[in-house]
């Protein structure tokens, strides 16, 4: 959640020539509504079964941006390992902080408080990811990316 993850994901796709997929965007498109909208409505556990039922219907090689709490299922982080690579990429605290701070469609988040108790509860989780990137305010999304495509050929 406000890591920059939809951004890095358009160019690593780019750069890979392989296809993206940003979750969040596909069960808008699926649903024919916003997430905030699918919370209220239907509740997180509607929304986390959609998010697995999209993970796992990815058949060919693509670039995913997941959804904040999409890592703390282990069903997805075991369909990602079997295959393909995780990375998680760290941005600091107070950084996601600017980043998401007033912005209505975080069904989650409305308050600083509220956000600190979501990042330390998934932090652990993320952790997890096969691949660490940290990001902080000065990082441009093409260092992140060429940091990332360094780290894949090299797992080959």
């Amino acid at each position: 959640m406000g890591a920059g993850k939809t951004t890095i994901a358009r160019y690593l796709s780019s750069r890979m020539g392989l296809p993206w997929m940003d979750i969040d965007s596909h069960i808008q498109k699926q649903e024919n509504c916003t997430i905030a909208e699918l919370f209220r409505k239907q509740g997180e556990d509607r929304f986390r079964h959609l998010e697995r039922q999209a993970v796992a219907n990815i058949k060919q090689p693509h670039i995913v941006s997941l959804g904040g709490g999409a890592f703390l299922q282990s069903g997805i982080r075991e369909i990602i390992s079997q295959s393909g690579i995780s990375i998680f990429l760290d941005v600091p605290f107070e950084l996601l902080w600017t980043r998401v701070s007033g912005q209505k469609k975080r069904p989650l988040v409305q308050s600083y408080g509220e956000l600190k108790l979501l990042y330390q509860k998934r932090y652990f989780y993320y952790l997890l990811s096969d691949f660490t990137c940290h990001i902080d305010a000065l990082s441009f999304p093409v260092h992140t990316v060429n940091h990332i495509l360094n780290f894949t050929r090299l797992s080959k």
